[in-house]
């Protein structure tokens, strides 16, 4: 509606701003009054007659003489109503203009917002199944064989309780865990405290590495497809290091939990048949309790 309203008065607007300086230059040629130019007048002078007697109906314009003759002041009256048309209706249609530009930018924010609002929706949608619909494995790459003085850090010890036993041989043990806190804070605590004890040991003494990652899964996936892709993270892990996966990643972003940890990106691997980012988790204390 606005709009319709705005072209109107833009068109009018445009009609009165030729006709309002036609009209003076009209009325300065009369006031010339050159015979030569009267033939060119003629037509004008039929468009403005009548508007000029419309206006003499409700007032009597003054008269000017000028060189001995006449002049009537209507027909400059009608162009100075005209110029005042042309300026109010270019100002109206200024006005209507900034009216819909207002609506239009409440509109767009109104949609924005609603955008927004959805957005935060899907994204505590997908948080939230992110965080519960999740496994949390570590699996611990080590010769329990070779030192089991040493193994006795990572298969006991009170962070190693909260973990239900996967899998388990001479060269690996795989941990449930209910939560990913658990998850990280037993892969910390038992390699930082193997790294204490081989601090403790002579050079000749058996130091075989550890390899420890830890992995987020779908509840939905299989125990064996679980087991093999934390085995392929592993595998991933240089000597005595721990590493962990985007999955683990996203769980810390979803519960605000990235920053309590220090880790770095390892780049992407290929995974499950798609490429993962894996990164780091150095034995540092985390800036906020379990």
């Amino acid at each position: 509606m606005l709009r319709i309203l705005y072209t109107l008065c833009d068109v009018l607007a445009a009609l009165f701003a030729v006709i309002s300086p036609v009209a003076i230059f009209h009325w300065l040629l009369l006031a010339v009054n050159n015979r030569l130019l009267n033939p060119f007048l003629v037509p004008l002078t039929q468009f403005f007659t009548p508007l000029n007697a419309s206006v003499q109906l409700f007032i009597q314009p003054p008269v000017l003489h000028f060189s001995g003759q006449e002049i009537s002041t209507t027909q400059g009256i009608v162009a100075c109503v005209f110029t005042a048309l042309f300026l109010g209706l270019s100002t109206l249609s200024e006005y209507f203009k900034t009216i819909e530009q207002r609506q239009d930018l409440e509109h767009q924010a109104e949609l924005q917002r609603i955008r927004m609002k959805r957005l935060q929706a899907l994204q505590e949608t997908r948080q939230k199944k992110v965080v519960t619909n999740r496994r949390y494995l570590v699996q611990v790459n080590y010769d329990f064989n070779q030192c089991p003085a040493g193994g006795q850090f990572l298969d006991q010890g009170p962070a190693r309780q909260a973990g239900k036993p996967v899998d388990r041989d001479l060269a690996n043990l795989t941990l449930e865990f209910l939560s990913l806190s658990q998850s990280l804070h037993y892969a910390l605590t038992a390699s930082q405290a193997l790294m204490n004890y081989y601090a403790t040991l002579r050079p000749k003494d058996p130091q075989p590495p550890f390899r420890i990652g830890v992995h987020t899964i779908d509840r939905d996936l299989s125990p064996e497809a679980a087991l093999q892709e934390t085995q392929r993270l592993t595998s991933f892990a240089m000597a005595n290091t721990i590493v962990f996966s985007q999955t683990v990643r996203d769980v810390l972003e979803a519960d605000g939990q990235s920053l309590a940890y220090k880790f770095h990106s390892m780049g992407l691997y290929v995974m499950g048949g798609q490429e993962l980012e894996l990164f780091r988790l150095f034995n540092a204390k985390p800036s906020s309790s379990f």
